[in-house]
């Protein structure tokens, strides 16, 4: 019997890499052949023994007509070729040419298109014009996909208003290795932060993430420059991808240097031991301007951490406002450095709102469900089409 075929396409190596490795494993195991498009040669063992073929293929990053022409036409050639039983996309740069593909005339008529959003773009913070577009976007590219699978229930909700659209979605939301984050006390943290050459201080605060500007962390820097303690500090773990295009790294070198060299704001770079930083830290903090279902809440809340975080969507489903964390106004400086005093001054409630953070992150977010789930959907599908 003809092994089913399944495309995934995604933008870049590090992407796959880091958030869809699982998924693919499990497909492989189940005995289905996986095709892969992204950007960057960097794929980890993981993903190279979950995939057939790799595809090697750059998306634009900006709005680029003739960039996007090209790379539709490149996709399509593929998706042509293989006639997949079923093409997962994933990120918006990479799944719109893929998703045009399939509202084009093609001969692949059979197969199905799967979207999974990680995301949508719209948010809470755009204009009225940029917030009708971006939904005008989603339901136009709807009309190709035979499947809708989203991490955002709140993005459930929303577009269950549109009848085309809520026969074909569906709530997925994210999963981790829970078991891999744990919290470091005592001794062991003292062992741990010589280990990572970090000072021993009352109060760490810790953001997880990309170096780029919609993540807030300007925001953040500078709530915690308005507080002026010496024995708190803030840790930045994250970098720059290869692939990226609007980092402020550089420019967050320069604009706080005092507070680097005072050691009171470190910066990483990027690592493959998240949890070992996790857990010798006290405070988690996203100030993100816009986030889809965020996995670096997830792990913080499995290092039994409170967080503050803020009030957009993808947070508001995972934070408990004052019982696993503080939820601010996006862009509030002041309630950012109140939040972070809160926990400074009430340290015994880092304890209590990091056990049920504990609690929600093993009860609600299980990596293992979380395939699952993103499978059973796929098969469903194929199953009714077949």
């Amino acid at each position: 019997m003809k092994k089913i075929r399944i495309l995934q396409v995604c933008n870049t190596d590090f992407y796959a890499n880091q958030f869809l490795a699982p998924l693919l494993q499990s497909l492989s195991e189940r005995g289905y052949e996986i095709d892969l498009i992204c950007e960057g040669k960097n794929l980890s063992e993981q993903v190279l023994g979950s995939i057939r073929k790799h595809y090697n293929i750059e998306f634009p990053k900006k709005i680029s007509i003739p960039s996007f022409i090209d790379v539709t036409k490149k996709c399509r050639k593929i998706l042509t070729k293989n006639n997949y039983t079923l093409c997962n996309c994933h990120n918006r740069n990479a799944s719109i040419p893929v998703r045009f593909a399939f509202l084009l005339p093609r001969s692949f008529k059979n197969s199905i298109s799967c979207y999974t959003a990680h995301g949508f773009y719209f948010h809470d913070g755009q204009t009225s014009l940029g917030f009708f577009f971006s939904v005008l976007l989603e339901f136009l590219m709807s009309f190709g996909d035979d499947l809708i699978l989203s991490q955002s229930n709140e993005d459930v909700t929303f577009f269950s208003k549109f009848p085309g659209i809520r026969k074909k979605i569906s709530h997925i939301g994210n999963g981790i290795k829970t078991d891999r984050f744990y919290k470091c006390k005592g001794a062991k943290r003292i062992a741990l932060e010589k280990h990572l050459f970090l000072p021993k201080v009352k109060l760490r605060v810790i953001f997880v993430g990309r170096i780029v500007r919609n993540k807030g962390i300007e925001d953040l820097i500078d709530a915690f420059s308005l507080i002026n303690i010496p024995d708190i500090q803030l840790l930045l773990v994250g970098g720059v991808i290869e692939q990226e295009s609007n980092s402020i790294l550089d420019e967050i070198q320069q604009k706080y240097k005092n507070l680097i060299d005072n050691n009171q704001l470190l910066i990483t770079g990027m690592v493959s031991n998240v949890e070992d930083y996790l857990a010798i830290s006290d405070i988690f903090v996203s100030p993100s301007y816009r986030e889809g279902m965020p996995r670096s809440t997830i792990e913080a809340q499995a290092s039994a951490l409170p967080s503050v975080v803020t009030n957009i969507r993808g947070n508001r489903e995972i934070i408990s406002q004052m019982k696993t964390g503080i939820i601010v106004d996006v862009g509030k400086i002041h309630a950012l450095k109140d939040a972070i005093l809160f926990f400074y001054m009430n340290k015994n409630l880092i304890k209590i709102f990091g056990e049920e953070a504990r609690k929600n992150a093993v009860a609600n977010y299980n990596e293992i469900e979380y395939v699952e789930k993103q499978i059973n959907y796929m098969e469903d599908k194929i199953n009714e089409k077949c």
